[in-house]
């Protein structure tokens, strides 16, 4: 079982390196189709990443409030 575990985990990076190096090569190349393809998925990713920040943020924002709330009511009880 471990051995067909690797060899998958192996496969699944061996095809990403590969599509990788050819959208690469094709960014240096001047393929315009690649190099859409680029700026769309970095454009994908910078919204991704701005959203996952602000999530991020706000329960940062709920924890706090949470635990002032928690203080509060525990404050109040003594």
């Amino acid at each position: 079982m471990i051995p067909f575990f690797i060899g998958d985990i192996i496969d699944v990076f061996h095809r990403a390196n590969t599509k990788n190096m050819a959208m690469i090569q094709g960014f240096v190349d001047g393929n315009e189709l690649v190099i859409k393809e680029v700026n769309r998925k970095a454009i994908q990713s910078a919204v991704i990443l701005i959203i996952l920040l602000l999530l991020i943020a706000l329960m940062i924002w709920a924890l706090v409030s949470f635990g002032s709330y928690l203080y509060s009511l525990i404050a109040s009880l003594f």
